[in-house]
C-alpha cells in the first residue's frame, strides 16, 4: 500500500470521517440529556470537525465524486447544528449557506437523482425552522424563501414542509392554496407516499461508488431539537 500505511486510501479516509461523525453524534446526544452542559458540544464539535478534514480531503482529491461532497455537506451540517448551541450564529450561518450550496450543486449536476433532492429540499427546510422565531438566528425573508424552495423541491407532498410553508406565507391566496392542499392529503394520504416523514432527515441514501471503493450509505441526519422559545 502507497506510503505504508494507507493514509491517502479513499475508503480508510471515508471510514474514518463516517466513525468521527458517529462520535461526534454521541457526544451531541449526551448534551441534549443535560443541556446545562456544554462540554459534550465541545467534544461534538472536534469530532465533526475531524470529519470535515478528511472529506475535504476526499473531495479534493476526488472532485467528482459525488458521495463524498455528500457526506462533506452532511457533516458541515452537523457542525452547524453545534454551533447553534454553542451560540456562535455567525458561523453556524456560514455553515449552513455551505451545506446549501453543496446540496444544490449535487442536484444541479443530475436533477432526476431524487436523493439529491431531497437532501436539498431537507436542507432548506432545516434552515426556515432555524431563522423563523425570534431567537438570533431571526430571519424572515430567508425562512420564508427556504420553506417555499423546500416545498417545491418535495413536489408539494411533504406534509411537514407544507405546514412550514403555511406559517410563514403571507399572501392571502397562497395560504388558502397551501390549506386546501394540506386538507386533500389528510383526506387521502397515501397520496403523500408517507414523504414527509422521510424528508425530515437531511442526509439520504447515496448511491454507490464505483466497484473498487467499497460503499457505505451515509446514514441520514436527524433533525436538531432546540429548545421552544
Amino acid at each position: 500500500m502507497q506510503n505504508g500505511d494507507g493514509a491517502n486510501d479513499p475508503a480508510i479516509k471515508e471510514a474514518l470521517a463516517e466513525s468521527h461523525n458517529k462520535i461526534g453524534n454521541i457526544f451531541s446526544v449526551r448534551f441534549y440529556e443535560n443541556m446545562r452542559d456544554t462540554g459534550p458540544l465541545s467534544l461534538a464539535r472536534g469530532e465533526y470537525e475531524k470529519a470535515l478534514k478528511n472529506l475535504t480531503e476526499l473531495v479534493n482529491a476526488h472532485p467528482a465524486e459525488a458521495r463524498f461532497n455528500r457526506l462533506r455537506a452532511q457533516t458541515i451540517a452537523n457542525i452547524a447544528g453545534v454551533l447553534i448551541e454553542l451560540k456562535d450564529y455567525a458561523e453556524a450561518r456560514r455553515f449552513q449557506k455551505e451545506r446549501i450550496d453543496i446540496d444544490a450543486k449535487l442536484y444541479a449536476s443530475d436533477p432526476g437523482n431524487i436523493y439529491w433532492r431531497k437532501a436539498l429540499a431537507a436542507g432548506y427546510y432545516n434552515q426556515a425552522l432555524q431563522c423563523r422565531g425570534s431567537g438570533p438566528m431571526r430571519d424572515p425573508k430567508t425562512a420564508l424563501e427556504s420553506a417555499r424552495m423546500a416545498t417545491i423541491l418535495s413536489q408539494e407532498r411533504n406534509l411537514e414542509h407544507l405546514k412550514l410553508y403555511k406559517s410563514l406565507v403571507t399572501d392571502a391566496a397562497e395560504k388558502a392554496r397551501i390549506e386546501e392542499l394540506l386538507a386533500r392529503m389528510r383526506e387521502k394520504p397515501l397520496e403523500a407516499l408517507e414523504e414527509g416523514e422521510a424528508e425530515n432527515a437531511s442526509g439520504a441514501p447515496v448511491p454507490a461508488l464505483p466497484p473498487k471503493t467499497p460503499a457505505t450509505p451515509a446514514k441520514p441526519e436527524k433533525p436538531r431539537r432546540h429548545p421552544k422559545r
